[in-house]
């Protein structure tokens, strides 16, 4: 799963803004073989006052000082990991082409990382995601939904794959 969060202001962004950048993120994992259903996308509304402080100053004074608001995002990868300085940069790198457009429209500082997080402590509906390419898989996005299988999950995949490179 991918999931996106995305700290900011309430009504920072319009609803065609937020489905713009849902789209986008989207079809970025889609089109990697991902199924749909996987890419989560959250808003998190933090009020500026009282609940979003960039080191001493709340968001409403630092947005107020630097002329601009303040964007957080937190992504976590668990369908697939990249291994390699380039092959993990050109991966935050499409993540922020994805943002870039409606941050910089909206004249944000922004600020993004991605998490890999271990996946055999990733289950759907008490299921472990399928192994990459196998038919397990391709049965989860041809139903866009969790199924029973048997197999190879993506932890097994994982652990073979590291390994292997051992």
């Amino acid at each position: 799963m991918p999931l996106h969060r995305i700290y900011a202001p309430p009504g920072l962004f319009s609803k065609d803004e937020k489905r713009e950048l849902v789209s986008s993120i989207a079809d970025m994992y889609i089109g990697v073989g991902l199924p749909a259903f996987l890419v989560i996308t959250l808003f998190c509304p933090i009020d500026g006052e009282e609940d979003f402080f960039i080191g001493k100053q709340s968001h409403a004074e630092r947005a107020q000082s630097q002329g601009k608001p303040f964007v957080r995002v937190v992504s976590q990868h668990l369908a697939r990991t990249v291994d390699g300085k380039e092959r993990r940069l050109s991966l935050i790198q499409r993540l922020e082409d994805r943002f870039r457009g409606v941050f910089e429209a909206k004249n944000c500082e922004w600020e993004i990382h991605i998490e890999e997080p271990p996946a055999d402590l990733w289950h759907l509906n008490g299921l472990s995601y399928p192994a990459p390419g196998t038919e397990a898989e391709a049965q989860w996005k041809a139903a866009d939904k969790s199924v029973p299988y048997e197999g190879p999950t993506i932890a097994d995949h994982l652990a073979q794959k590291y390994a292997a490179s051992s």
